[in-house]
């Protein structure tokens, strides 16, 4: 007999993820929470398990049967938060216009600026100091003809993963 087969799924929710089963499909799908998987460190694995029973239409039910969903943690991309910057004077010269900031995911990796090759920007008249601080190269002067200067920031983890950010000074 063609018997119509149902799946439950004991408790869908884990700790990491939910499953659900699809009935059109016939196909279990699995959804990681980002929240708790972001968290994971390079390299940590983790897994989800579900108790899944099928039943058909006479209500005969089969043994529960477990589905494991395992997860590996990566090491995400370093995100250079926009900067604010001190306006240019028209003349300025070798002044700091702001400080770098950004974030690493949770393997905690110091982070390094750069200033970017890219020929569209206006990185060539800036330099990064001390690690963090924007700074006008000395000889550089400043025009309001110039305005405004976009730049290019590139942050780079311990781990040698690269992330980037653009940003706009105006004056």
């Amino acid at each position: 007999s063609n018997s119509t087969l149902s799946v439950s799924i004991g408790d869908a929710t884990g700790s990491y993820g939910s499953l659900s089963f699809d009935n059109s499909t016939k196909t279990l799908r699995y959804l990681p929470d980002n929240a708790q998987v972001e968290v994971l460190t390079a390299g940590e694995t983790v897994s989800d398990a579900f108790t899944i029973t099928v039943t058909d239409d006479e209500g005969l039910s089969s043994d529960p049967v477990t589905v494991e969903f395992g997860l590996v943690g990566e090491n995400d991309k370093p995100v250079v938060t926009a900067p604010t910057f001190e306006e240019l004077n028209s003349g300025a010269q070798g002044v700091t216009v702001g400080t770098l900031t950004g974030t690493d995911d949770v393997d905690g990796a110091s982070l390094t600026f750069r200033l970017t090759d890219n020929a569209g920007t206006d990185n060539a008249l800036f330099e990064i100091v001390n690690g963090t601080d924007v700074k006008l190269k000395a000889g550089v002067t400043t025009s309001s003809a110039a305005s405004p200067y976009t730049l290019e920031v590139e942050a780079v983890d311990g781990d040698g993963l690269l992330g980037g950010s653009s940003a706009r000074r105006d004056r």
